[in-house]
């Protein structure tokens, strides 16, 4: 059987060029074993050793552009002003900005405004960094395929994004399609033929709150970055999978109208919101994917077709709601439901959310036991 390659693109913060393998996500577990460990309950899929996984990575290059970490503040000082979603909030970002100046390895939480909270504005306002970025990840993407393409012809694909890797994702496969990744040599690289991702996941997905448009036309309607069946299409579907307690993937989510498919290919697109907690790391990848109403439908895109039923699916919704009783989490559930981040939020108030999610989970981690052991 010819081998399924999923791409998993990771999220703000620090990682490693091996993290899908090498680093343990909120449950203990990397989110190769977390797949493998969720995969295997289901029995109709058959086994994992057809399914391979590929840390694609972008931190390194970020950090390489952030040896001139002062250079970068300064152009994020200048350029935030001028950018329509910050203008309300320049007092703010002024504040982050000599924050972030000031930033001390040994402060954790400081490190958090610099490896999370600035890495997601950097990419956002500065487009040089988002320009390295989509490079950087559309080389790496190409690689792969193409290799495994050359030792075995029908081997499929599919990406997995997360976080600000989902708004690499879509910046970065909209190049692969159009006009196509720089390589070193100068030349234009792009995904040629037919081909077309078996899957794209979004989880906590920010490419709308990161893009640099309002018009949805252009976004959404002008765009190949859709599933169907259509030959313009990037994938047979996509799934947009979030948390109604998480702020990243509430403030202008990802919302496409209701022509950007044809009606036939409707069912391709997959919208997914969670509401249960599992532990207090609530923006964690693995956090995300425990739940069997995010694996479920991920597994199911990646065969191709429904391998698990609707009544697989009620059942493991139960089995998984009886483990994540909501009182467990109730004190923590009312402080991020205070939050309030919806798509009328500003910028300012998304990115006070992401830091007030992470104090929140400080407060509560002590206090709270996951059930699948202390991976709060």
């Amino acid at each position: 059987m010819a081998k399924h390659h999923l791409l998993c693109i990771h999220g703000v913060g620090q990682h490693a060029n091996d993290w899908v393998t090498s680093e343990e996500q909120d449950d203990g577990l990397t989110l190769k074993d977390r797949f493998q460990t969720s995969w295997k309950q289901y029995s109709v899929l058959g086994n994992t050793d057809d399914l391979v996984f590929h840390s694609i990575h972008y931190d390194d290059a970020i950090l390489r552009l952030l040896n001139t970490w002062e250079d970068m503040l300064g152009q994020f000082a200048t350029l935030a002003p001028r950018t329509p979603l910050m203008k309300s909030g320049t007092d703010f970002f002024n504040e982050l900005h000599e924050k972030a100046l000031a930033t001390k390895e040994e402060d954790s939480r400081k490190q958090f405004l610099r490896t999370h909270v600035m890495d997601l504005l950097l990419f956002y306002t500065i487009p040089s960094v988002t320009d390295a970025v989509i490079t950087y990840v559309g080389r790496q993407c190409l690689e792969v395929i193409n290799r495994e393409l050359e030792q075995e012809e029908d081997a499929t694909f599919s990406v997995l994004g997360h976080s600000l890797g989902t708004s690499v994702v879509e910046k970065t496969l909209k190049a692969m399609f159009n006009e196509g990744i720089e390589q070193p040599n100068g030349s234009m690289d792009t995904l040629k033929g037919d081909f077309k991702f078996q899957s794209v996941s979004l989880v906590a997905n920010t490419s709308f709150t990161l893009a640099r448009v309002d018009d949805k036309e252009s976004f959404y309607i002008n765009s190949n970055f859709k599933p169907g069946s259509d030959s313009g299409a990037i994938c047979q579907s996509l799934l947009n999978i979030n948390h109604k307690l998480d702020p990243v993937g509430q403030f202008r989510p990802f919302n496409p109208p209701a022509q950007w498919l044809h009606p036939d290919d409707g069912h391709c697109y997959i919208p997914v919101e969670l509401s249960r907690l599992s532990s207090t790391n609530i923006h964690s990848i693995n956090h995300y994917l425990r739940d069997p109403r995010a694996h479920i439908p991920l597994f199911n895109s990646i065969k191709g077709y429904t391998a698990i039923s609707k009544q697989a699916l009620d059942s493991a919704k139960n089995q998984f709601d009886a483990q994540t009783p909501l009182g467990r989490f109730k004190s923590m559930t009312t402080a991020l439901e205070k939050l309030r981040i919806d798509d009328s939020s500003t910028m300012k108030e998304f990115v006070q959310s992401v830091i007030a999610v992470q104090e929140i989970a400080r407060k509560y981690k002590k206090d709270i036991q996951g059930l699948l052991g202390d991976f709060s």
